[in-house]
């Protein structure tokens, strides 16, 4: 399978959006969590950027040279505990057709190359408990986990 990647354009943005959903294709889902919930502000990030609003994002398209089968988005700013430039990886995420050809990996590592080249000293990333295929690809990309975030659903009050 041929693919190649590039940086992403405005016109790339709608198929980028067909694949967010898969971001949020795991399962249990996380408590009072809805599946739409986990992809949407991504969605949103997206949109700025395609529209000029977000010069700190940075977006990476995989095609098979007819359409687009993957994408990475990473955005720069401070690290909150050093201060440092930071790459943050918002999304990452493949095309079922592709789903275990390296897809992902060569995205990575392109999006790598380029927080290098701005500066970069880390790359963060956010990745829901559940979601194991996720966890192993960044483990075998040497991510290591810093930090839990931990929620409990409140639920309505009456008064």
């Amino acid at each position: 399978m041929e693919i190649n990647t590039r940086p992403a354009i405005a016109e790339d943005l709608e198929a980028i959006e067909v694949l967010l959903p898969r971001l949020a294709s795991f399962d249990p889902l996380p408590p009072g969590r809805k599946r739409d919930d986990l992809w949407r502000p991504d969605l949103a990030g997206l949109r700025s950027w395609a529209a000029g609003e977000e010069a700190d994002t940075s977006v990476r398209v995989a095609t098979n040279y007819v359409e687009v089968v993957g994408a990475g988005i990473v955005t720069y700013g401070p690290d909150p505990f050093n201060g440092q430039l930071n790459a943050h990886l918002l999304a990452i995420v493949i095309a079922p057709s592709v789903d275990g050809h390296g897809v992902g990996q060569r995205l990575m590592a392109e999006l790598d190359a380029e927080a290098r080249r701005r500066g970069a000293a880390m790359m963060s990333l956010n990745v829901f408990s559940a979601n194991e295929q996720a966890r192993a690809l960044y483990a075998r990309l040497g991510f290591h986990e810093e930090l839990i975030r931990a929620v409990r659903p409140l639920g309505s009050t009456t008064e």
